[in-house]
């Protein structure tokens, strides 16, 4: 009886702490947003995913137009995916007057995702190609739990299918005196950097998985805790299991949170992505005009 009640309680205690996110307090810094488009208040993903999805997301915008707001986060109010990144996307405006944008979101608790597209990109990314994408991209590496690995392999593919559209490239034509192949160079310094950070990352993914004890990759992570040092610094305690051996592992790591464009304290978890010895990769344009009716995709895993 004793057992029953203590489960009961920590269940209770585990519910009652988890965060459940509304478009109203969706953590979104007008001004932070320029510099990253990751929203990641949980540390879903780690630094070195969101500095790669925003490289993409910036050469994106400056030869395309599209813009995006990646979202990460462990439970959505009403737990309705579609509903929740519609909402966002009609109140941020995403992908401005033309609205050529999209909105990806993941809520791991949930097990559901969301891709909504706005107006001006539904040609381009119509909800079959949307839900190809998620069916053959995110779903598979979200049933194994690699957060990581299915939210920037996404945005790699939907960045394809962009780059791939030339009615794209011809609103942001070339003015006289420009190289009228420069769209090629931009598309090789997209996708030549992330293939080389997809396979760092899927390197990193299987270190992670294997297991001290029997050496086979079977360790999954099957809980994180989370203790805040200090305003700046955040340590992480995972709790990871073998499903070959029953090895229990405890790993720890430290994220440190950059303050210096997020004045709520690292709402954007990753902080913003460095790049060589310079402050940022960038920024972004501002929000504002965009709309969406719902095109897209929205699913569980």
């Amino acid at each position: 009886m004793n057992r029953i009640i203590t489960l009961f309680l920590l269940t209770f205690s585990l519910v009652a702490h988890a965060k459940v996110y509304s478009p109203d307090n969706l953590p979104v810094d007008r001004v932070a947003i320029t510099y990253s488009r990751v929203i990641n208040p949980d540390g879903i993903l780690n630094r070195e995913t969101i500095s790669a999805i925003d490289t993409v997301l910036l050469r994106l915008e400056k030869t395309t137009g599209v813009q995006a707001l990646i979202i990460a986060i462990t439970n959505i109010e009403g737990d309705d995916p579609f509903q929740f990144t519609l909402d966002v996307f009609n109140k941020y405006g995403i992908g401005g007057k033309g609205s050529t944008g999209f909105v990806l979101t993941l809520a791991t608790d949930d097990r559901s995702y969301s891709l909504i597209t706005g107006e001006g990109l539904e040609g381009t990314l119509p909800d079959a190609i949307c839900r190809r994408i998620q069916n053959r991209v995110m779903v598979p590496r979200l049933k194994e739990g690699d957060w990581n690995s299915a939210m920037l392999n996404t945005v790699v593919t939907v960045a394809q299918y962009v780059e791939g559209d030339e009615t794209l490239r011809e609103a942001y034509g070339t003015e006289d005196g420009e190289d009228p192949y420069e769209w090629l160079w931009a598309i090789a310094g997209i996708f030549g950097p992330a293939v080389l950070v997809i396979a760092l990352l899927l390197y990193i993914e299987r270190r992670k998985k294997k297991c001290k004890k029997c050496g086979k990759h079977k360790m999954k992570k099957v809980k994180t805790e989370t203790q805040n040092l200090n305003a700046r610094t955040v340590r992480y305690t995972e709790t990871w299991v073998c499903s070959a051996c029953g090895n229990v592992e405890t790993r720890q790591h430290t994220h440190f949170i950059d303050n210096d464009f997020n004045g709520s304290g690292g709402a954007f978890g990753g902080g913003m992505p460095r790049m060589g010895g310079g402050r940022s990769m960038g920024s972004f344009g501002g929000f504002g005009g965009g709309h969406s009716f719902g095109g897209g995709s929205s699913g569980r895993f």
